[in-house]
């Protein structure tokens, strides 16, 4: 994949209305102690910024924001060879297949969709940047102190993001499954799930109990209280939308998922309580102090390690 994309980057130099010497092609703009950074790895930095996602604005210019990430990027590599850290193919692999199964995706194919949808990033882009990160990360725990989130500092995030935190759902839950690719039978589930919706008007704990296919049919199709996350896991994302449009409490009528025919009863709604996600905001103000104090160990880094800059048109930061 990535000779393809060094291939199509010099096709691209050669075809863009000018002559281009192996010399410029080849030429290095900066070195990062004894590590260079040439124009070929500066145009495939600046082709990864021009497709991410939310990119914050930098009023000097794509050529100094990606040499910085460019240098950045070497900084973290000399480093982490001094503390001897090697991050293995598998380590990434894993996080990728976690990746898969936290969002309900099916394949490979439509996590990469997924990725450059959000991200601008192809996924073996994406998995050199998983790799970035790792190692950085085990720097951070042995080279960067951060202190615990405070009381203070806990309750003030939950107050600024508690609107965005959204809901949890109390909720009930009729699901009818069929084989897929079998038009007969889905005509006769879709028949049952029919009758099943006109019931649940009425009576929704007596229309689970009669036609759910779901466990929680002897319970009257009661789920209890959700998260939109865990509904995304636990049970269906098509689910997770339907709830998430609704908002409030109501019959949701019949409705197709992955895993089947769908009917759903919203029986209350709550923000959800600082107590139920302490832990997660914990982990979030550690990883922005974190995110912090590694910038500033970059900056300090790189007063430390030579680096030597050839490019004409660089701003620093």
């Amino acid at each position: 994949m990535k000779h393809k994309l060094l291939l199509s980057i010099i096709i691209w130099l050669f075809t863009t209305g000018g002559v281009f010497s192996d010399d410029l092609l080849n030429e290095v703009v900066a070195v990062v102690a004894d590590r260079p950074i040439t124009t070929i790895d500066l145009a495939l930095k600046k082709r990864q910024l021009k497709r991410e996602k939310g990119r914050k604005k930098d009023h000097r210019g794509l050529d100094s924001q990606a040499l910085d990430l460019l240098i950045k990027r070497e900084i973290v590599y000399i480093v982490g060879e001094e503390e001897s850290i090697s991050i293995k193919d598998r380590q990434v692999e894993d996080i990728i297949r976690n990746e898969l199964k936290a969002r309900g995706l099916k394949n490979m194919k439509s996590l990469a969709k997924a990725i450059r949808k959000e991200k601008g990033l192809d996924l073996d882009e994406y998995k050199t940047v998983i790799k970035l990160q790792l190692i950085t990360s085990q720097i951070l725990n042995l080279r960067i102190k951060v202190p615990s989130p405070t009381e203070k500092q806990i309750k003030k995030w939950y107050r600024k993001n508690k609107k965005a935190l959204g809901n949890k759902y109390k909720l009930r839950i009729i699901q009818k499954r069929y084989r897929k690719g079998d038009p007969a039978d889905e005509l006769r589930v879709n028949k049952i799930i029919s009758k099943a919706n006109v019931l649940a008007q009425q009576n929704f704990s007596k229309a689970a109990s009669k036609f759910s296919d779901h466990p929680s049919k002897r319970k009257g199709g009661r789920l209890g209280w959700m998260r939109l996350d865990e509904l995304v896991q636990k049970v269906d994302p098509f689910v997770a939308n339907k709830v998430y449009m609704m908002k409030r409490p109501g019959n949701s009528g019949v409705f197709v998922g992955e895993k089947g025919y769908y009917i759903i009863k919203i029986d209350k709604v709550t923000p959800i309580k600082i107590s139920e996600i302490r832990d997660r905001i914990i982990m979030i103000i550690s990883q922005e102090t974190r995110q912090v104090a590694f910038e500033k160990w970059v900056k300090d880094e790189r007063k430390n390690i030579s680096v030597k800059i050839n490019l004409s048109n660089y701003r620093e930061p």
